[in-house]
C-alpha cells in the first residue's frame, strides 16, 4: 500500500490540492492499488476546513467519503485563536504541521506539495 502525505500550507492552493488528491485515487483506483491519503493544512492552508467556509464542502466531504485524513496544525490554531470547533468535526489535529511531515517522511509516506 502506498501512503502519501499532501502539504496544504497557503488557502489560495486548496483547489490545486484538492485536484492533485482526486488525480492520485482516481489513478491509483484505476491500476487496482491502494493508496492511504492525509492532507496536513498549516498556516493559512487550515481555513478552508472552517465550519463556516459552504464552498469547500462539497470538495471536503468528497475527499472525506474517499477516505482522506484531513490533519490540522495545533500551533497554527493557537496563533491564529482558533480551536478545534471551529473546523469540520471530521478534522484531526496533530501537535505542529512540521512535526507530522517529519514523522511521516520518517515512517516511508510520499510527500507532496503542490
Amino acid at each position: 500500500m502506498y501512503k502519501v502525505i499532501f502539504h496544504l500550507d497557503d488557502e489560495g492552493r486548496v483547489g490545486v490540492v484538492y485536484r492533485g488528491i482526486m488525480n492520485l485515487l482516481h489513478d491509483m483506483e484505476t491500476e487496482g492499488e491502494e493508496v492511504e491519503v492525509e492532507l496536513l493544512a498549516n498556516s493559512s492552508g487550515v481555513k478552508p476546513f472552517m465550519k463556516d467556509k459552504e464552498e469547500n464542502k462539497e470538495a471536503i466531504d468528497l475527499l472525506l467519503e474517499k477516505g482522506v485524513k484531513i490533519a490540522l496544525c495545533n500551533n497554527t490554531l493557537r496563533v491564529l485563536y482558533l480551536t478545534k470547533k471551529d473546523f469540520v468535526h471530521e478534522a484531526t489535529i496533530v501537535k505542529s504541521g512540521v512535526g507530522e511531515l517529519t514523522r511521516k517522511q520518517h515512517e516511508g509516506w510520499g510527500y507532496i506539495k503542490p
